[in-house]
Order: C-alpha cells, then structure tokens, then sequence
C-alpha cells in the first residue's frame, strides 16, 4: 500500500492486468491500496450467456447503467485523460492532447471518480471490437481473466497515451 501511494504521488496510476479471476483481482486490490478507496463502489464489465456486454455493482451484484453513471461525474462521458503540465484538460481536449506529439511526455491526469471499474478478458475483446476501451481504459483499474496476448494488447493500448512501466511476476 505504502509503494502503490507513493506511485500516486509521482502522478503514476497504477493498474492490475492478471489471469486471476475478476472478483479475486478486485478483493486484492481493495486490500493493497490499488483502488482509492476501499469504500469505492466497483462496477465489473462482463459478458452475458447471450454475448452482451454488461455492468454490475461487484458489492450489490445489481446491473448497472454505466453510461448514466458516467454522465453524472464532472466530466461527463467524455473523460479528460493527458495533460503535459498536470493540470486537468478541459472537456473535448482529450482528443487534442492524444494527438499532439508530445504525448510521450504527457502524464495521466487521476480523476476523482465517484466509483472503480474493472473488466474480465471477454469484456475487454468486446470493448476493443466495438471501439469503445479507448474511452475508458484511464478509468478501468482491474483488468482481469486477461489471457497473455490480451495483457500484451491492453499495455499496447497505455502505451499510446501515456508513459507505461510495469511489472510482473511472469
């Protein structure tokens, strides 16, 4: 908890990419300090019997509306993530930022949000097919049930906003 805190204040977010499963990724990140706060409601992205993508409250188990959960935060849906002086870009700036050239100098602006995310592996494929992760990769904290290439392909999509270290234990 104490390294995870002292990352936070070097601007550095930190996220779990495992093959563990989700609610398991989810518990150990609440203990270690990974989320902001223990108390944080943890939405889950997961996919139904029927090939749908759906949301649920980890704690509750109720199905969310994520999009209604988004547009109430100050941002909005659309989430300003890059900012190469730490200061929160203003809405519609994020598009701007992710393709000026001086984006591997940017650092990600940590936005307090009023809740956590995570996705399995499948939810994760489903957001990369429909073009929809790069909109909340900054805003998923648990990447979980992620097979090696989907590990691979989730550090791929940090790298082409931010600056990215990690490490492992494989």
């Amino acid at each position: 908890a104490d390294a995870l805190a002292e990352l936070r204040t070097g601007h550095i977010r930190p996220v779990m990419i495992t093959g563990d499963n989700a609610l398991t990724g989810i518990h150990i990140a609440r203990e270690c300090g990974l989320t902001s706060s223990p108390d944080k409601p943890v939405y889950l992205a997961d996919i139904d019997d029927n090939g749908k993508l759906f949301w649920t409250d980890v704690d509750t188990r109720d199905v969310v509306d994520l999009a209604s959960i988004r547009g109430s935060e100050r941002f909005g849906s659309k989430t300003p993530y890059l900012s190469d002086d730490k200061k929160d870009l203003k809405e519609g700036d994020a598009e701007k930022a992710s393709m000026s050239s001086s984006i591997s100098r940017s650092s990600v602006v940590e936005l307090e949000r009023s809740y956590e995310l995570a996705v399995t592996g499948k939810a994760f494929d489903r957001l990369v097919n429909t073009d929809q992760l790069r909109d909340l990769l900054f805003e998923i904290r648990v990447f979980a049930r992620m097979t090696p290439e989907g590990k691979v392909q989730c550090v791929e999509y940090h790298m082409e906003r931010a600056i990215v270290g990690m490490c492992g234990d494989g």
